[in-house]
C-alpha cells in the first residue's frame, strides 16, 4: 500500500484485479493527489487495471485521465477527442491499436458508452446483439437488457434473450444457497430476500433478471394477444439460443423465445412498454378499461395467480355492457365448503417465483370470499349493469352468479327475467327499473306489458307474455282470472273486443284467453253496460256475437218461472244502475261485482237483455239520440224517462230535414220496434209506452217539422 499523499492511486492489488473481485480491489484503492507511484504500478499490470476499470462504472470519470498514464502503444489523445466526440466506430478502430490484453476491455468500455448514450429501440435484432456482445461485465449487461422497452417486439425479444443468457448463472447460485427443496413450509421468494442481504451488487443482478423472466413471458402472451403476423415468426439465423439453468439436471434442451404465428385480431390499446413493465394488476386494468375483453380474459387466466388478490379491481373496471360470459375464468365461484375457489397452489422453482415477483403492486387485495360476501359483490355487480338499463345483461349476471353458487339471488333472477320481456319483447316506450318493477302491482305489471300491443298483436302478446308471468304467481290460476278480468274490463273498447274474440266458445280450449264460458258472460255484460260511449255500436254488437249461446229456456224453466227470472234480473239491474246522490254510476268493476254471483239462468236472461238493448242503442244513434248502454236498464222502469226519450228521438229527426217519405216511414218503423219486446219483459228503448203512443209522438214529430 501506498502511504505517501504525493501518491495518485495506491497500488493496487493485482490478485483481486485478476480474479475480478472488483469489491475487495475498489476497497484497496486510496485516491491521492498526484500520479507517481500510480504510473510505476500500472506499468506493470496495463491489462488487470484496463479490465478493473471496465467493470466499475463507478471509475469511468477517470478513465480518460488513466488511458494517458498506460502504456497501450496508440494514439491516447486522438481517442480521448473520438470519444468527447461520441465517435464511438472510429474510437473503435484506435483500440484495435492496443494490445491483445487490453483490447477486449477497451472494446467494452467504449460499448458501454455507446450504449448508454444511444436509442436501443433504433437497433435491430442483431445490431442489439452485436452491440451487447463486446461488453464483458454482464450485470451491465442484464441491467441494459431490461430497461429496453421501447422499439418493436423483435427487438425487446433479442434484449430478453441477451439479457438471460448473460444472467444464466443466477440460477445454479440461488439454487445452491436455497437448498434442493423449494416448495417447503417458507415462501420462496422471502427465502431468496433472505439470500441477498447485504449483497447489492448480486441483488441487482437477480431483480434484472426477474424482470427479464417476466418480460418474456409477457412477450409471449403480447405477441399471442396482438399478433401482427399472419405468418409464422421465425428468430433470425443469428439468434442466440439460450441454456435453461432451471430446467431439470438431465436435460440440455435450449431456452427459446415462442413466436406466437396466430393471425393478427386485434391492435393492443395498452402501449408495449406499459403491458412489459407495469404491474401486472395495471396491465390488466388498462385492458379492462379499454373494453378488450377477450384479451383480459387469455392474461388473466396466464397469470391468475398473481393477478388473483386483485381480481376485484380487475373486474370492477370491466365496463357494465361486457357479458359475464365472455369473462369466465374471472368472476368468482362459490365451493361446497362456501368459500370463493383460487388458483391451486402448485410447486414453485427459483425461475417461476422471480417472474412472478418481478413487479409489485399497490392495488388493494382481496383474500378469497365467504358464500355471503361473493354473493353481495354479484348483487351490487347485477345492480350497476341494470342500473344502466342493460336489463338483459342483468339478468346474465344473475344467472352466472347463481350458476356460480351464488345465493340469495332466486327472487332477483325472476323478476329480472319478467322486466326482461317486459323491456324488450313488450317493445314499451317506457323506461323500467328492476326497483319500479318491484314496487307495480300484479294489475300494473299486466298493463305495462300490453302498453304497446295493438288490436292485432293483444291475444298472441298475452300469451306469450302476461301468461307466463301470471303462472308464476302463487295461486296462479285465481290472479291470472282477476287480472285478465280488470285488463278487459278497462282496456279501449277495440282491445277489450280482440280478447272476447280469442275467447270464443267455438275456439279449442287450449287456445282461448277466457276459457270459462260464464266468466266471458260476466265480463262482457260489465263491459257492455259499463261503457259511457254513445257510439261504437258495432264493436259492442261484435262483442256480444262472441258470447256464448245458452238454451235454458225449454228443458229446464217453464214459461213461468222463465218469466220470473227475467223480471228479477231486469229489476235487480235497473236497481243497481240507478244513481244516486251518495254512490257514483256503477263502472265496469262494479258491474263485474254484481254480476259474479248471478246463476247461470239468470247470466242467460242477462244476455238476452242485453241483445235488446243493444238493438235499442243501435237504433237511437242511427237517428241521432244517441245514449249509453246503461241508459235502457236506468229507464227500463221509467215510463216518463221512456216518453221524453221517444219524443226527443221524433223531434230530431224532424229537425233533420226528411225529404223523403222513406226516411219518415223508416223512422215509424224503428220507434215502434222499440215499444215492443220478444216475451213482454224483454221490451225495447220504449217499452213502457206501447204503440198507440208511440205513434202519437211519431205524427207529433212530424207535424213539428213542417210536413204536410
Amino acid at each position: 500500500m501506498c502511504h505517501s499523499i504525493d501518491a495518485r492511486w495506491a497500488l493496487l492489488d493485482v490478485a483481486s484485479v485478476r480474479h475480478g473481485d472488483t469489491h475487495l480491489v475498489a476497497n484497496t484503492i486510496v485516491y491521492c493527489p498526484t500520479d507517481s507511484l500510480f504510473v510505476q504500478s500500472t506499468r506493470m499490470m496495463t491489462s488487470s487495471v484496463a479490465r478493473f476499470f471496465t467493470h466499475l462504472p463507478l471509475f469511468i470519470p477517470y478513465f480518460e485521465s488513466t488511458l494517458s498514464l498506460l502504456d497501450l502503444k496508440m494514439d491516447v489523445d486522438n481517442l480521448r477527442q473520438l470519444l468527447e466526440q461520441r465517435e464511438y466506430g472510429k474510437a473503435l478502430e484506435v483500440v484495435v491499436q492496443a494490445p491483445d490484453e487490453d483490447r477486449a476491455g477497451l472494446t467494452s468500455y467504449i460499448r458501454q458508452l455507446e450504449f448508454s448514450q444511444a436509442d436501443p429501440s433504433a437497433y435491430t435484432p442483431a445490431q442489439l446483439r452485436s452491440q451487447l456482445a463486446d461488453i464483458v461485465d454482464d450485470a451491465w449487461v442484464v441491467e441494459a437488457c431490461a430497461a429496453v422497452l421501447e422499439g418493436d417486439v423483435d427487438c425487446v425479444r433479442a434484449s430478453v434473450e441477451i439479457g438471460l443468457e448473460r444472467s444464466k448463472a443466477v440460477g445454479p447460485w440461488l439454487e445452491e444457497r436455497l437448498g434442493t427443496t423449494l416448495n417447503d413450509d417458507r415462501d420462496v421468494w422471502e427465502r431468496i430476500q433472505q439470500v441477498l442481504e447485504g449483497n447489492e451488487d448480486r441483488r441487482r443482478l437477480v431483480m434484472a433478471r426477474a424482470v427479464l423472466l417476466d418480460r418474456r413471458r409477457r412477450l409471449q402472451t403480447y405477441t399471442q394477444l396482438f399478433a401482427t403476423h399472419a405468418e409464422p415468426v421465425t428468430a433470425d439465423d443469428d439468434s442466440i439460443e439460450i441454456d435453461d439453468p432451471w430446467a431439470d439436471a438431465d436435460s440440455n434442451a435450449s431456452e427459446k423465445m415462442d413466436v406466437d404465428s396466430t393471425p393478427s385480431r386485434t391492435e393492443s390499446k395498452v402501449p408495449l412498454s406499459t403491458f412489459l413493465s407495469a404491474p401486472m394488476v395495471q396491465v390488466a386494468v388498462s385492458l379492462a378499461a379499454s373494453g378488450d375483453i377477450a384479451s383480459l380474459v387469455q392474461f388473466y387466466g396466464q397469470y391468475r395467480v398473481e393477478l388473483f388478490p386483485y381480481r376485484y379491481s380487475i373486474i370492477d373496471t370491466v365496463p357494465s355492457y361486457a357479458a359475464p360470459q365472455d369473462l369466465e375464468g374471472l368472476l368468482p365461484r362459490i365451493t361446497r365448503e362456501g368459500e370463493e375457489s383460487g388458483p391451486t397452489a402448485s410447486d414453485t422453482d427459483v425461475d417461476t417465483c422471480l417472474a412472478q415477483h418481478a413487479q409489485a403492486s399497490t392495488a388493494p387485495t382481496n383474500p378469497p370470499l365467504s358464500a355471503h360476501e361473493a354473493s353481495q359483490w354479484y348483487q351490487e355487480r347485477i345492480h350497476r349493469v341494470e342500473s344502466d338499463l342493460l336489463v338483459d345483461l342483468a339478468l346474465e349476471w344473475c344467472q352466472t352468479a347463481i350458476s356460480h353458487g351464488a345465493v340469495g339471488l332466486e327472487d332477483t333472477a325472476r323478476d329480472l327475467s319478467f322486466l326482461v320481456k317486459l323491456v324488450y319483447d313488450a317493445a314499451t316506450e317506457q323506461t323500467y327499473s328492476l326497483d319500479t318493477w318491484r314496487t307495480m302491482s300484479d294489475d300494473e305489471r299486466v298493463q305495462a306489458y300490453l302498453s304497446s300491443s295493438t288490436v292485432a298483436s293483444l291475444a298472441a302478446d298475452i300469451r306469450r307474455l302476461v301468461f307466463p308471468y301470471l303462472e308464476s304467481l302463487s295461486d296462479s290460476a285465481q290472479v291470472k282470472r282477476k287480472a285478465l278480468q280488470r285488463f278487459t274490463l278497462e282496456a279501449p273498447l277495440e282491445k277489450s273486443l280482440a280478447i272476447f274474440e280469442a275467447s270464443k266458445a267455438t275456439l279449442p280450449l287450449r287456445e282461448r284467453i277466457i276459457d270459462n264460458d260464464v266468466d266471458v258472460a260476466r265480463l262482457a255484460l260489465a263491459r257492455l253496460y259499463g261503457d259511457d260511449s254513445v257510439d261504437r255500436w258495432d264493436i259492442k254488437s261484435s262483442i256480444f256475437e262472441c258470447l256464448p249461446v245458452w238454451d235454458v229456456a225449454g228443458d229446464e224453466l217453464d214459461e213461468d218461472t222463465s218469466r220470473e227470472v227475467t223480471a228479477t234480473t231486469l229489476e235487480s239491474l235497473a236497481a243497481f244502475m240507478q244513481p244516486s246522490t251518495t254512490a257514483p254510476v256503477p263502472g265496469p268493476t262494479d258491474l263485474l261485482l254484481f254480476f259474479e254471483p248471478l246463476p247461470f239462468v239468470a247470466l242467460s236472461r242477462a244476455l238476452d237483455i242485453l241483445d235488446v238493448h243493444l238493438e235499442s242503442g243501435e237504433i237511437l244513434a242511427k237517428w241521432n239520440v244517441p245514449a249509453p248502454l246503461r241508459t235502457f236498464l236506468q229507464t227500463a222502469f221509467d215510463r216518463e224517462e221512456q216518453r221524453r226519450w221517444a219524443v226527443r228521438t221524433a223531434r230530431q229527426a224532424g229537425n233533420a230535414g226528411f225529404e223523403e217519405e222513406d226516411e219518415w216511414i223508416s223512422l215509424m218503423d224503428d220507434m215502434i220496434k222499440l215499444s215492443g219486446g220478444g216475451d213482454g219483459l224483454l221490451k225495447g228503448a220504449f217499452g213502457l209506452l206501447g204503440k198507440e203512443e208511440v205513434l202519437k209522438i211519431f205524427f207529433g214529430g212530424v207535424l213539428s217539422s213542417g210536413r204536410e
